[in-house]
């Protein structure tokens, strides 16, 4: 095989290589475009499911809180402390007795 030969293998094979490039990158960025899109997605929906009592209430997240902890578990809420109140009668209500309670600041 002459040098002019070679080159020109290489020559085009830099050609091949770039052109799959410039085409598979597009395509495997629209891919990971669109799973990043869906992954957004589930997370908003499980962000607004946590935020609010559409899924279940607080009423029965503390029954099955009593339900697991019957036999000397720990169990631990993070709530806001507009509803202490109805936290604390529900906790009381669902068999659970506050040990502690300790305020949160958001940072």
């Amino acid at each position: 095989m002459h040098l002019k030969d070679f080159l020109f293998a290489v020559i085009n094979f830099v050609i091949l290589f770039g052109a799959l490039f410039f085409i598979t990158r597009k395509m495997i960025a629209r891919m990971f475009k669109e799973r990043r899109d869906k992954i957004a997605a589930a997370l908003d929906e499980a962000k607004a499911a946590a935020r609010t009592e559409t899924m279940c209430t607080l009423g029965e997240v503390c029954r099955a809180a009593a339900y697991l902890c019957r036999t000397g578990g720990v169990f631990c809420l993070v709530h806001r402390a507009e509803r202490l109140c109805d936290v604390l009668c529900i906790l009381r209500e669902s068999g659970l007795e506050p040990k502690r309670l300790r305020t949160a600041f958001p940072a």
